[in-house]
């Protein structure tokens, strides 16, 4: 297979993917702190809530639906929560193929933009994998025949210190890629919180008006 020359280049200034790497860690730290905060809540949501008092009410009473509800409603938004959080430690790695691919098939079907991820990578192109390739499907393509030359052992030390570059474009791009889509579930977290938040305070005031009646 014939290569596909990469312009050779004094070295160009990029963000090393490390960055990308850490800053991802941090967001998935704080979301696993969040976590374990959410599931805290829960804990202490059963346990001062006095559902002893729901033993004096009779089945056919208003008030006994209602403060069951109240507790359904508080326990609802914090398994929210728990739920929400836990998607960000759990969502699927973005790899250099997968956006590739999605930005063939945003192509051909006359799309302007594959993405809002493609486009943020489109950006900072300068700064991931600019200065080996003109767009992701083209370093992937040139990714996929550098490995292949270096397989077959038909390379020289130039071809080894460009798919060297291009394997580190690559990473790049790949921890950028899914520091975004961290860095997005992160950002709806903490409107999510704010809901769900409202959420366990209505469940709270019900079972409390209903569940203690005056008198």
């Amino acid at each position: 297979m014939k290569e596909i020359p990469v312009p050779v280049k004094e070295q160009a200034s990029t963000v090393p993917a490390v960055t990308f790497a850490a800053a991802t860690e941090t967001l998935r730290s704080t979301a696993r702190w969040l976590l374990t905060a959410a599931a805290g809540l829960g804990g202490l949501l059963v346990a001062g809530l006095q559902l002893t008092s729901l033993g004096s009410l009779s089945l056919t009473a208003w008030r006994l639906w209602v403060s069951v509800g109240g507790v359904l409603l508080a326990v609802c938004g914090v398994a929210y929560l728990i739920m929400r959080t836990s998607q960000i430690l759990t969502n699927e790695w973005i790899t250099l193929a997968q956006l590739s691919v999605d930005d063939f098939q945003a192509q051909l079907e006359g799309a302007a933009s594959s993405s809002a991820l493609l486009q943020e990578i489109e950006v900072y192109k300068h700064e991931l994998y600019a200065q080996v390739a003109e767009s992701v499907q083209q370093l992937y393509r040139r990714l996929i025949q550098a490995n292949e030359l270096v397989r077959e052992a038909v390379v020289d030390e130039a071809d080894l210190r460009r798919a060297a570059e291009l394997r580190a474009a690559a990473e790049n791009v790949v921890h950028y890629a899914n520091y975004y889509e961290t860095r997005i579930r992160f950002k709806a977290l903490g409107r999510q919180f704010g809901y769900a938040a409202a959420v366990i305070v209505v469940g709270v005031l019900l079972f409390a008006y209903a569940a203690n009646p005056a008198g």
